[in-house]
């Protein structure tokens, strides 16, 4: 008997579902249930995921960060008061998840008000961290904050290998003491595994991923993109075996995945259900393609999500990362935002069919100070 498609997309998803979750966020469960069963179709579908930029400061200097460029940008970022004000378009407008993500979010004095902002009772909330310095103290105040999961960065079994890539000695053993902090305190957590050209044919990726299966811990695995430390160096991008090992994996063990896998869409949910917003307040399909759909400034939030919506691209449902394995992606749209003098470039200088797109009412997503 075949499983209903609702119900698959459900189980891709059970293992974030712990016993905290179910106690504290029955709100949460039961809006996502809800949107499972009943999503809509048409162009103003709501949101599922937000990928906020809080800042871009870093306490450490990875080579294959994908966000060195946003310090370039010439704009001011958002207030706090701004930042709160996107974040409660974002759950008018649907979102059930966010994932603070870009520079260390943790490190904003903002951060924990964002994190009330995004009403934790009613929602999904992710920190993405490298888990340099965590403490017991910390994860406990993020529990109570309404934190569901730490997402951790673990790219090499080799502690000094791990150390290299991220510009700093003693950061694999940081990780690997964040893990078993949340591990002793019911934090549920990841790992995301940043994935190179022919990396799944090494023992380091095979040891990295045995330890996962014993353990049972999630795994996200993270492609290389040409962006930022990496710009325009598609010589690292992964291979046709590289995305079969990752397939073959998930499909032995669900817990090892992509974003790609398992969503409303089939493939990539890049605008369809996955948006980032910059902390400039720029609107992107994802934070692996800085090409900005639009600013909350300047535009309300619900007309760049339509606006976006119309390019072509993304109506393909591309079963892959396009930033990650899309070449006539990469050569025809992401390779203009390199050397950019604004960054990130605006949607309507890359895809054609939005030059001529009417602007509409052009309200912004944010209100003017008061006076």
């Amino acid at each position: 008997m075949q499983i209903p498609l609702f119900l698959q997309k459900l189980n891709n998803r059970l293992i974030l579902v712990t016993p905290g979750l179910i106690k504290n966020k029955p709100l949460f469960l039961l809006r996502y249930a809800l949107r499972v069963l009943f999503a809509p179709s048409d162009l103003r579908r709501p949101i599922r995921s937000v990928l906020f930029h809080t800042h871009y400061k870093c306490n450490l200097s990875c080579k294959h960060c994908y966000e060195k460029n946003f310090n370039n940008s010439g704009d001011p970022m958002l207030t706090l008061e701004e930042k709160k004000q996107v974040i409660a378009e974002c759950l008018r407008l649907g979102a059930l998840s966010f994932d603070f993500v870009s520079g260390e979010s943790r490190l904003s004095h903002e951060f924990e008000e964002l994190v009330k902002a995004c009403r934790p009772e009613r929602t999904y909330i992710t920190l993405a961290s490298n888990g340099w310095g965590i403490t017991e103290a910390q994860v406990r105040r993020y529990m109570e904050l309404g934190i569901d999961k730490i997402n951790v960065s673990l790219d090499s079994w080799n502690p000094k290998e791990h150390d290299e890539q991220r510009g700093q000695t003693g950061v694999h053993a940081s990780v690997m003491n964040t893990m078993a902090i949340c591990e002793k305190l019911g934090m549920a957590y990841h790992f995301t595994m940043f994935i190179h050209r022919d990396f799944t044919r090494t023992d380091n990726f095979q040891k990295l991923v045995e330890y996962a299966i014993e353990h049972r811990i999630r795994v996200a695995f993270k492609a290389a993109v040409p962006l930022g430390a990496l710009q325009g160096q598609e010589d690292a991008l992964i291979s046709e075996y590289d995305v079969q090992r990752m397939l073959e994996l998930h499909k032995q063990y669900p817990f090892l995945k992509r974003d790609n896998y398992g969503n409303r869409c089939g493939g990539c949910p890049a605008i369809d259900e996955v948006i980032a917003i910059t902390a400039y307040g720029d609107v992107l399909p994802c934070n692996t393609i800085h090409i900005s759909l639009g600013n909350v400034r300047k535009e309300a939030l619900e007309d760049i999500l339509v606006k976006a919506r119309h390019i072509h691209y993304f109506k393909k449902n591309f079963n892959g990362c396009p930033p990650a394995e899309d070449r006539t992606f990469i050569s025809r749209y992401l390779s203009k935002t390199y050397n950019a003098e604004s960054y990130p470039i605006r949607a309507e200088e890359v895809f054609e069919e939005l030059r001529d797109y009417p602007t509409g009412t052009a309200r912004p997503t944010i209100s003017p100070p008061m006076q």
